[in-house]
This record gives C-alpha cells, sequence and structure tokens, in this order.
C-alpha cells in the first residue's frame, strides 16, 4: 500500500480552500504515516497558490504533483489551450522543480473524436517537453476504455495511462463491478497502467447511507485487480472479490496479499503496483488511514 493515495483534498466531497488542502498535505506528508502518501493533485489555475508554501519541502523531500488540466481534450481547440497549460507547467518546473516536482497530468478526454489517434500522438510528444518521467492519464467515459486502451497500445504510446473513476456524490456516479471488471481487463490486455479516483474512502465495499449506494472499497479495488493481472483469479473471481463485503477474507501479511485461498507475494505486489496499478485519488487521507488502522491492516 506503499504510495497508494493521492491527495484531492481540493474536490468534493471535501472541497477544502487550498490552503487548508495543502496544510493537510504537508501534516500527512510530515507524519509517520506518509509511507500511505503519494501526490497532491493540483489543478493547474491553482499553481501560484502553492508558492507560499513551497518552502515547508526540500530538494531532500519535494512536494510531488499530480496537475489537472482543464477542460477535456476533443477537438483542435483544447488542443491549443493544452500547448498553453504545457508551457505555464514548464514555467512553473524551471523556477520551482527544485522543490516541487510534476510527476503527472491529468485529463478528461472524448474518445469519440474522430482524430483519437492524433489528439493521443500529439499528447505524447508535447508532454515530452517536461520530465522524462512525467505521464498524462486521462479520463474517458467508463464504457470507452476498450477503444482508448487499444488505441494506445496500437499506438505503442508509453506516456499516455488512462483514469478510472469509481464514484462520486451521487449514486449514478458509481460503477458496477462489473463495468469495473471490464476496464480492468481491457488495462490488463493492453498494457496500459491504471490509476483510479473518487469513491474509495473506505478499505471495504460497503452501503453508505448518505449517498444511498454501494461505494467500492479500495483494498477490494487494488486487490482483485492485482490477482488478476497475475492470472490467480479470473474475471468471474474478479467481480465476486470487487464486491466481497468482508474484511476476514482479505489478508495482509508480511510477504503477501491473500483474498480466501488465493495469495499474492509482495515482490509481484511491488512490480504491480509500479508498472500497472499505480494509485487512486481521495479527497479523505484519515478515512482511509483511519479504517487500516481500524482492520489492523495499518
Amino acid at each position: 500500500m506503499e504510495s497508494l493515495i493521492d491527495y484531492a483534498g481540493l474536490f468534493p466531497p471535501s472541497e477544502l480552500p487550498f490552503d487548508d488542502a495543502i496544510s493537510n498535505y504537508k501534516l500527512y506528508f510530515s507524519s509517520s504515516d506518509s509511507w500511505i502518501l503519494n501526490r497532491f493533485i493540483c489543478p493547474i489555475s491553482k499553481l501560484n497558490n502553492l508558492l507560499p508554501h513551497l518552502s515547508d519541502f526540500t530538494a531532500e523531500k519535494p512536494l510531488h504533483l499530480s496537475v489537472l488540466l482543464t477542460g477535456n481534450f476533443q477537438d483542435d481547440t483544447y488542443i491549443n489551450k493544452f500547448h498553453e497549460e504545457l508551457s505555464t507547467i514548464k514555467t512553473f518546473e524551471d523556477q520551482y522543480g527544485d522543490v516541487c516536482k510534476i510527476k503527472s497530468l491529468e485529463a478528461k478526454i472524448d474518445t469519440q473524436n474522430n482524430n483519437l489517434n492524433d489528439i493521443l500522438n500529439i499528447l505524447s510528444t508535447s508532454i515530452k517537453s517536461l520530465d522524462n518521467s512525467v505521464e498524462i492519464f486521462l479520463e474517458p467515459i467508463i464504457t470507452d476504455f476498450s477503444t482508448i486502451s487499444n488505441q494506445i497500445s496500437t499506438s505503442n504510446i508509453k506516456n499516455i495511462q488512462l483514469k478510472l473513476r469509481c464514484g462520486g456524490i451521487v449514486p449514478e456516479a458509481f460503477p458496477s463491478s462489473k463495468t469495473i471488471a471490464s476496464a480492468l481487463s481491457f488495462c490488463k490486455k493492453n498494457n496500459v497502467k491504471l490509476k483510479f479516483t473518487a469513491g474509495l474512502h473506505h478499505p471495504i465495499r460497503h452501503f453508505d447511507e448518505e449517498i444511498g449506494t454501494k461505494m467500492h472499497g479500495f483494498v477490494n479495488v487494488f486487490g482483485s485487480a492485482l490477482l488478476f493481472y497475475t492470472g490467480i483469479i479470473d474475471e468471474t473471481n474478479l467481480i465476486e472479490a470487487l464486491e466481497d463485503e468482508n474484511p476476514h477474507n482479505f489478508a495482509f501479511k508480511n510477504t503477501s496479499f491473500s483474498w480466501k485461498n488465493n495469495s499474492l507475494p509482495v515482490n509481484a505486489i511491488v512490480d504491480l503496483r509500479e508498472e500497472a496499478l499505480l494509485s487512486y485519488g481521495s479527497c479523505s487521507f484519515n478515512e482511509p488511514r483511519d479504517d487500516l488502522k481500524d482492520l489492523g491492516w495499518m
């Protein structure tokens, strides 16, 4: 679970003021639980809000950012906007890159665009002007994972990955377990990296009375995906594991993770977390951390 949570305190349902969100991140960053923390998600429009806070970070312990771009990649107009935003990011990186590392970009995309392949190639080529390790995570609507993951694969593009939305603030924002399983299957087949966002505040799937629907658990999602990617379980079992609401069916040991009788060694988990199943965005750090501690998993 190392570097599992991208902190998205600026976004719903928390939707904190900027100074509160970055102050929270600094608190978590300096805590003994910082190993589970990953990037701070910041809209490009708020990059300059970071400036008063950068003195709290150092070259040895820099702030890691994922920058959320505006708009939706769907036409030439937004491609022009993208180049403007990329220039803004490049300038920021040149000025403050010693203490603030932009590790990834995130944006929505319309996969029904007839020029999808051209757009992907423009994005891939353009972000090479940043640090070589920077990737862009594109969020299509969930039913389009087949189209875009196949396009990324056939184009042999390495620095474009996908982002899967697992919930929101209304019931209809939560995809079914079958839909999540399908998206995972397409990403696995096409060797496309994946991060998740929204709705994964708690480790285990459960019914949320406030929203009025079942919320997916991040242990369900990551654990079942890890077992599925290694071929230990098939897609039928994947859906079963995604829907399992019994925490006692999941186990963490120093050397392995398991669901029921299906076990995966730590070294395989480390490799997959780096190469395929990266992190998830959450507007809360305390909820997932406290739940993991209550379950004895942290």
